[in-house]
């Protein structure tokens, strides 16, 4: 009887410890709204917190948006940020909320898996997951309002791969952080904007008319219109 209690009490510790090992924050950075596009755009983070490995598996990532300040929102992904064969596509539902729905890339073996599948990060924010914008900014004096959805329907579902056994995957949904990032106003409208090629550099040089609670400027950059955007300032 003493040998059987201890080994449920080590099989308890060792079923824990792999549950409680792929703890994971998700977060939102760098919002900032492009008043000439009518898009506001944003990055998506999860950072693992836990002690072991984590192999995102297939996902959906959902936020909410205040509607009211957008005319037919869209929602597109401006550029992915995991590597690995993972696809990705975005849409809305209900209006307000904005899901990106992520599926695992296809593996046959072991050598397949460790090519196609990222290990989330476990320093600074994490891992870029993508770079996402709304559409449709209507509201000059509205603000953008994202919070993450963790009630149903379309709630936030995270699911993790095991590196020993890669063909099947868990629901780790419940041992995840949702931050949400502080709220911020939508437009600051410009009145001059230009880009002049000089001594092989682009000058910049804009004006605006009015600026609601604005920290500062993000520049971005790409070399090809496919190519996604990184920010260089």
């Amino acid at each position: 009887m003493k040998k059987l209690l201890i080994f449920l009490t080590v099989f308890c510790l060792f079923a824990m410890g792999g549950l409680y090992g792929q703890n994971f924050t998700l977060s939102i950075h760098n919002q900032h709204p492009i008043h000439p596009e009518g898009a506001f755009y944003f990055d998506i983070y999860m950072l693992r917190t836990g002690a072991t490995a984590l192999y995102l598996g297939n996902a959906d990532l959902v936020v909410t948006f205040n509607s009211s300040n957008f005319t037919n929102p869209t929602y597109v992904i401006v550029s992915e940020g995991m590597t690995g064969w993972y696809t990705f596509a975005a849409e809305i539902t209900s209006g307000n909320r904005a899901v990106i729905n992520i599926s695992q890339p296809p593996f046959g073996d072991q050598p397949q898996f460790d090519a196609r599948v990222q290990n989330i990060s476990n320093s600074g924010n994490g891992t870029l997951i993508a770079q996402v914008k709304i559409t449709g900014i209507s509201d000059p004096n509205g603000y953008a309002g994202i919070q993450w959805r963790t009630s149903t329907p379309n709630a936030i579902v995270v699911n993790a791969l095991s590196n020993v056994s890669p063909w099947g995957s868990t629901d780790i949904t419940g041992n995840g952080t949702f931050t949400d990032p502080p709220d911020v106003t939508l437009p600051v409208e410009l009145s001059i904007f230009s880009a002049i090629a000089k001594n092989n550099r682009i000058v910049l040089h804009w004006i605006t008319e009015s600026e609601q609670n604005n920290t500062g400027f993000n520049i971005y950059r790409s070399l090809c219109p496919n190519s996604g955007f990184k920010k260089i300032n």
